[in-house]
């Protein structure tokens, strides 16, 4: 028993209940929406998971299970780099739990676990801060279903939701580096980092660590400024950056030749811009409706700011409160944040976006929400353990939340009788909704805007937010006051607080069965070798990796820049057109360079496809090309060169430099056989009876190269750009026995580096661990 009643004091027992409790509250949330099968998996059907990251993950681990690392993607874009692509996340250590269970149950492991790690640290932190236990836990579940974290499940963000977790324990790392402690931490910090990095979301690991410096220096300048304390500070990044390094020298090299490579335009960098009229989520959850009816400005789980009531009071109250010496600091940080995430909506923007490196590489500023939530839960924190301590402060609170009440509930009976039918909507309130149509950020109908009955109805949705809110105010108002007289109910403040958020993130929870996004039966419906042609699927394109099809579009923001033009000028759009908005709604006749044969397109109430086929003969994998013309100039150019009448494909090749000879316009140029032997490695017998160009139809990407085999009668095999998007060699006369291998420069050496900074930092771990062990045993 002593042993017992000695445990439930103790710190182990504090870290079981952080990471348990958090476990308990999801199963509570999740139970009912899970018992539909294996086959469920969490999260909206039409979102990321649903389009993305199902058959990125089961093309990748699925390779992996067969022992096979994949560099290179075959299955989207006509082929594009796998491992280069950071969004597979193949290197992230808890995605191998894909090579350990079926794909429905590996995806919502992952989501459960990551949702209980984001509870678990952010509590960790917390009580690293000196918060009690109940606070802790309170403000861990608090981060997992705040608005800027929870709502990216129901978007089906992958990468976002094995990334944020690792937030709160970088900046658990700093406040311990700054309090004296050395060797942990900076082992924490860099893992965190590390882990932030292979999750795969660039935009957010940019993000976070401008505010970790910026915490870094706000926690610096109130505790001396000690060079060791900043040394080691600097650590972190610097093991961070070296454990991922293998990850981080692939992405680099293909950076250039994406989509984002070289940074974005103005317009497309602005984009989902947090807008400010969504401020108003912090008080009220939804008031431009939910997540299947939200009207408002972009997509609503990239705007949500909500904590809940109790928790936003709770920051105020830390911010009152004298005893909170680090209050002005943090409510400046978030304040920063704020601004940040307004984007486009502020002046700043523009010379953030000329003047700062980062701002001109993403898009979607409004995840800076996230850091400045991480500021508001700490203030948040401060202010429970402050109210619970001495509920009688600050003395004017219970008026204070009676005045927003009313103030909440007078607001929402202007919003109710605005929305009767007896009077046409206020002037004022068309006028807004007018500006959000025209605005043109809302994926609503323009018309939907002017219809009186969608009028009425959103102010409603309008009105009953802040009712919601007026009701919560008062609920905390009558709680304070008696909590002067009766402390203990202070308490109930934090029950209020996980009602809050429990409700909020009711909202979100939702499910789909993993075939509606793999597209099984598609086998039926494909004839031969796949690799003799490529085909299309309307609306779902990524299902190519789990069906092992071959599609010409796909759905990815690392999108090869050359090929997005490439497609966007079939499309009859400009080429400059962002690769995610191009719609394919047109055959054409360059398309067959790409072997396109069949277009499906997805019957979901019918459970099944239907197939067209194409108007127009698609080209070999192979062909010999007795002819070939230099166009150099912009891609326009080259392109209107592809377009021109006599072009014909088969006869002559539209290169961007001379080849190392001159092929032979002989009638017969040889033949040629290709096999694939694994994702990144083709075989190719040519048997050449004139010179002449090899015209592979796959894309050309740098790191393909070709080695001949024994006996070949040339020494060197150059990869040309051909056709703009497609790959040629020039091959002499003879018997050619090729590997055509696709590789990333240096990988082995950053694979290094990263392997010798895992070992280093487990070594050091470990003698740390030894250390702390043997001092116990000697205290005991």
């Amino acid at each position: 028993m002593d042993r017992i009643k000695a445990w439930r004091t103790s710190a182990q027992a504090g870290y079981a209940l952080l990471i348990g409790t958090p476990l308990l509250y999801l199963l509570i949330l999740f139970g009912g929406e899970l018992t539909g099968g294996s086959g469920v998996v969490i999260g909206a059907w039409g979102t990321d998971l649903f389009h993305q990251y199902i058959g990125q993950r089961e093309f990748a681990f699925g390779e992996m299970a067969k022992g096979n690392f994949p560099l290179w993607n075959p299955h989207i874009f006509s082929g594009m780099p796998a491992f280069g692509n950071i969004l597979f996340a193949l290197c992230y250590p808890l995605n191998l739990i894909y090579l350990l269970l079926p794909l429905a149950s590996a995806t919502n492991a992952i989501i459960i676990m990551h949702l209980a790690l984001a509870a678990a640290f952010m509590g960790l932190w917390m009580r690293h801060q000196g918060m009690d236990l109940r606070i802790s836990l309170v403000t861990g579940i608090l981060y997992m279903g705040c608005g800027a974290f929870f709502p990216r499940l129901y978007a089906g963000s992958m990468t976002a939701i094995c990334l944020l977790p690792w937030a709160p324990l970088l900046f658990w790392s700093v406040d311990e580096i700054i309090k004296g402690k050395e060797t942990g931490p900076v082992l924490a910090g860099g893992a965190a980092l590390g882990m932030m990095i292979l999750a795969g979301y660039p935009q957010f690991v940019f993000h976070i660590g401008v505010a970790v410096f910026l915490y870094s220096a706000f926690r610096l300048f109130n505790a001396g400024q000690e060079i060791r304390k900043i040394l080691l500070l600097l650590l972190i990044p610097a093991l961070g950056l070296g454990l991922s390094a293998f990850q981080l020298s692939a992405t680099w090299q293909i950076r250039e030749e994406s989509l984002r490579g070289g940074g974005l335009s103005f317009e497309y960098a602005s984009m989902f811009s947090f807008p400010p009229e969504n401020l108003l989520t912090l008080i009220a959850p939804f008031p431009f409706g939910g997540s299947d009816a939200y009207w408002g400005k972009a997509y609503l789980f990239e705007m949500e700011l909500f904590i809940g009531v109790t928790a936003l009071v709770m920051a105020g109250v830390a911010i009152f409160r004298k005893e909170n010496t680090r209050r002005w600091g943090l409510l400046v940080l978030t304040m920063i944040m704020l601004v940040l995430a307004l984007g486009n909506n502020t002046p700043l923007f523009r010379i953030l976006f000329d003047h700062v490196p980062g701002f001109a590489d993403f898009r979607g500023h409004s995840k800076w929400e996230l850091p400045a939530t991480l500021f508001l839960l700490l203030m948040a924190a401060k202010g429970f353990q402050l109210f619970l301590a001495d509920p009688s402060r600050p003395k004017q609170l219970p008026w204070v939340l009676s005045m927003l009440a009313i103030g909440m509930a007078s607001a929402s009976l202007l919003c109710w009788q605005g929305a009767s039918e007896l009077s046409p909507p206020p002037a004022l309130w068309q006028s807004f909704l007018s500006s959000v149509a025209r605005s043109l950020e809302s994926y609503q109908q323009i018309e939907l805007f002017r219809d009186p009955s969608f009028q009425r109805s959103s102010l409603a949705t309008l009105g009953k937010a802040l009712g919601l809110s007026a009701a919560t105010f008062m609920a905390l108002a009558l709680l304070a006051f008696i909590s002067r007289r009766k402390p203990a109910f202070a308490s109930s403040f934090l029950v209020i607080a996980i009602l809050e958020v429990f409700l909020f993130n009711k909202a979100f929870v939702a499910t789909f069965p993993v075939d509606a996004a793999r597209l099984p039966q598609m086998a039926a419906l494909v004839d031969g070798n796949n690799d003799d042609y490529r085909v299309t699927v309307f609306g779902q394109p990524n299902s190519a990796m789990s069906t092992g099809v071959l599609d010409i579009w796909g759905y990815d923001p690392f999108v090869p820049r050359r090929y997005a033009e490439f497609f966007a000028y079939t499309q009859g759009v400009p080429i400059d057109t962002p690769a995610v908005d191009i719609p394919m709604n047109r055959w054409h006749p360059l398309l067959s360079l790409l072997r396109f044969r069949y277009a499906f397109e997805p019957l979901p109430e019918k459970g099944g496809l239907l197939r067209k086929d194409g108007p127009y003969p698609h080209l070999p994998r192979a062909v010999l090309v007795p002819e070939y013309r230099v166009v150099k100039g912009t891609s326009g150019d080259i392109l209107s060169s592809l377009s021109d009448p006599e072009f014909d494909a088969e006869k002559r090749v539209i290169l961007e430099a001379p080849p190392p000879f001159e092929p032979a316009k002989a009638g017969f140029q040889g033949k040629v056989l290709v096999r694939t032997i694994t994702t990144d490695e083709l075989r190719v017998e040519a048997d050449v009876a004139s010179p002449s160009m090899l015209l592979l139809t796959d894309p050309f990407f740098e790191g393909w190269h070709a080695e001949g085999g024994k006996g070949s009668p040339q020494a060197d095999y150059p990869i040309m750009k051909a056709d703009f998007i497609l790959q040629a060699i020039p091959l002499q006369k003879g018997h050619h026995s090729l590997r055509i291998i696709f590789s990333h420069h240096g990988l082995a050496l950053w694979g290094m580096v990263s392997v010798v900074t895992a070992l280093m930092m487990a070594g050091v771990g470990i003698r740390l661990l030894l250390r702390r062990r043997q001092e116990t045993r000697s205290l005991n």
